[in-house]
C-alpha cells in the first residue's frame, strides 16, 4: 500500500518554557519534592518558579517520579517526523485523493497506523495501543498538509412551484379521506449502488470540487422499486435487470436471500419504462392491494407521467397522485427518510470494502444487502416517513374548506 518506508527516528521534543530552560533549577525543584522538607509555596519562593506550575509538576511527580516538565511532551501529538509526514501526505494525495478513492476518518486512521508499523520498531515513536491515533492528531495532520473532511457536492434542485404544492395537498386530503391507509401506497425507484458517494471524505482544503469514487465500479448500480403504505407496511421490492429478455435476470444469480423476499423484472435500459410500470401496477393491484381500489403517490419521472402509464393505472383502478417537481425530498416518504436510513446503513459496508479492497460489491451481493436492510426496516421508521404527508392532510383542511 505504501509508496516507501519511513525509517527516520522521531526526536521531536517540546522545549521548556523560557523561564525554566535552566535544567539545574528544574532538578533542584524535583529534588525538593523528593526530600519533602519544604512546602510547595516555599519551593516556589526559593526557585522563582510560579506556584501554579509547582503544583502541576508536583501532581505529575507523585504519579511518575521520572516526570520532568517539557521532556518528551508532544510525542502523542507528533507520531512522525516532519519529513515522514510530508512523504505520507503526498502519498495519500497521489495514490488515493487524486484517484477519488473514498477515505473516511477511520480509513485515514488505519492508513496512518500502517505507515507507523512500516517503520523499524527500534526507530519509531511509541503509541498507546488503545488510542493509537487520536482524533486531535487526525485533525492536526490534515491541517498541516492542506487536507480536510468535507461533504461531497450534490446537484442543486430547482425551485418548487407553490401552485403544484397546493394542488398536491388538496389531492392528499382527498385520498386520506377516501382510502384506508393500508391502500395508500408510495412507490419510488432508487439506484442501489455497489459503492456510495455520500458524506464527508478526505480532500484537499480549498478544492472546489469534492468527489470520491472507485475508478472501475462507481457507476455500477441497479434500479430497485420499493413500496410502502401509509399504515406502515412494506411490500416486496422489485429489482430491475438490464436487458430485453428474461434471461438477463440471471445477473442476480448467486443471491442468498429467500426468493419470496424480492421480485425480479427487467427493461432494456435497466430503468423504469412504460412496460415496467405496467408490470408494477399488475403486481400492486393483485399482490399488494389484493384487487382493491387504491391510491399511489409517486414522483413525476418520465415513465410515471406517460399516457400509457396513466391508462394502465386506470385499468387496474389505481388513483395516481403526483408529487410536485423537485419536492420529493420533502413529500415523498421513501425518498425523504427510508432510503436515507438504508443507504446510510449500507454505506458503511460499501466504504470498508472500497477502501480495503478498492472494489465494490457484485450485483447479487448488493441485492442481498438491500433485502437484509429492507427486512429489518422498522414500522416506526415507515410511519415517520409519512409524517409530512399526513401533516399535509391536517394542515390543508382549512384551505380546502375556504376554496370550496
Amino acid at each position: 500500500m505504501l509508496s516507501s518506508q519511513f525509517r527516520h527516528k522521531l526526536v521531536t521534543k517540546r522545549p521548556y518554557i523560557k523561564a525554566y530552560t535552566d535544567e539545574e533549577v528544574v532538578e533542584d525543584v524535583f529534588q525538593a519534592f523528593a526530600n519533602k522538607d519544604l512546602s510547595l509555596k516555599q519551593i516556589s519562593e526559593n526557585s522563582g518558579v510560579n506556584y501554579d506550575n509547582i503544583r502541576k509538576w508536583h501532581s505529575k511527580y507523585l504519579k511518575d517520579q521520572n516526570y520532568r516538565p517539557g521532556k518528551l511532551i508532544g510525542q502523542h501529538k507528533r507520531i512522525f517526523s516532519i519529513e515522514e509526514e510530508e512523504e505520507i501526505a503526498n502519498m495519500i494525495k497521489l495514490q488515493f485523493i487524486n484517484y477519488h478513492v473514498i477515505i473516511r476518518r477511520k480509513h485515514l486512521r488505519l492508513l496512518l497506523y500502517d505507515c507507523w508499523k512500516s517503520i523499524d520498531p527500534a526507530n519509531r515513536s511509541l503509541l498507546d495501543d488503545d488510542h493509537f491515533i487520536s482524533k486531535q492528531f487526525l485533525k492536526d495532520f490534515c491541517k498541516r498538509h492542506g487536507l480536510s473532511f468535507r461533504m461531497m457536492r450534490k446537484k442543486k434542485r430547482s425551485e418548487i412551484n407553490p401552485k403544484d404544492v397546493r394542488r398536491y395537498i388538496r389531492q392528499i386530503i382527498k385520498i386520506f379521506r377516501q382510502y384506508d391507509k393500508s391502500l395508500i401506497f408510495n412507490m419510488d425507484e432508487t439506484a442501489w449502488n455497489f459503492v456510495y458517494k455520500t458524506g464527508k471524505v478526505l480532500a484537499k482544503s480549498g478544492q472546489e470540487e469534492v468527489d470520491a469514487e472507485l475508478p472501475d465500479d462507481y457507476k455500477k448500480c441497479f434500479t430497485v422499486i420499493s413500496t410502502v403504505t401509509a399504515s406502515g407496511a412494506k411490500h416486496t421490492p422489485i429489482f430491475l435487470a438490464e436487458g430485453s429478455t428474461i434471461r438477463c435476470e440471471k445477473q442476480f444469480d448467486g443471491m442468498t436471500s429467500d426468493d419470496s423476499d424480492y421480485i425480479l423484472y427487467h427493461s432494456k435500459s435497466g430503468k423504469t419504462t412504460d412496460e415496467v410500470m405496467e408490470f408494477y401496477f399488475k403486481t400492486l393491484s393483485k399482490k399488494f392491494a389484493k384487487g382493491k381500489q387504491c391510491a399511489l403517490i409517486l414522483d413525476q419521472y418520465a415513465s410515471h407521467i406517460s399516457e400509457a402509464t396513466k391508462a394502465s393505472a386506470k385499468k387496474y383502478k389505481i388513483k395516481l397522485v403526483y408529487i410536485p417537481v423537485s419536492a420529493t425530498d420533502k413529500y415523498q416518504p421513501l425518498d425523504r427518510y427510508i432510503f436515507g436510513i438504508m443507504k446510510s446503513q449500507a454505506a458503511s459496508k460499501f466504504y470498508d470494502k472500497a477502501f480495503e479492497e478498492c472494489e465494490g460489491f457484485t450485483k447479487p451481493e448488493a441485492a442481498d444487502i438491500f433485502v437484509e436492510l429492507w427486512n429489518n426496516l422498522k414500522v416506526r421508521h415507515i410511519l415517520k416517513a409519512w409524517d409530512n404527508t399526513e401533516k399535509c392532510d391536517a394542515d390543508g383542511e382549512e384551505e380546502e374548506e375556504e376554496e370550496e
